[in-house]
């Protein structure tokens, strides 16, 4: 089979062309480089969360030139963490993990 054809599950073949993308390169702050592929006509996040790790990973790059490099002025997105923060105290996430695991060990 032509690598430009894809045959579906009712056997009927589809002509198929790779889509346009560029590699952005995120740098976490532990030492990993991550390459992701996004489309050319996509903005690509100035953070994504390394899957190391669970830290925040800046952008540093991409092959297609698309994408700015963050400024020192950039607003990071908010983690889950953050959001929770902003309403709890880590002595009352202690507390609640205390209580939940004593209910699960009942």
């Amino acid at each position: 089979m032509d690598d430009s054809t894809v045959t579906t599950a009712d056997n009927s073949k589809h002509w198929s062309e790779p889509v346009a993308h560029q590699i952005v390169r995120y740098s976490c702050p532990m030492g990993h480089v991550l390459e992701l592929h996004f489309a050319d006509t996509a903005q690509p996040p100035l953070t994504w969360t390394c899957p190391h790790h669970s830290q925040p990973a800046d952008l540093t790059g991409n092959s297609g030139g698309n994408a700015a490099e963050p400024s020192s002025s950039a607003r990071r997105d908010k983690t889950h963490l953050d959001h929770v923060l902003q309403r709890r105290t880590f002595e009352d996430l202690a507390a609640l993990l205390d209580e939940q695991l004593r209910k699960r060990h009942r």
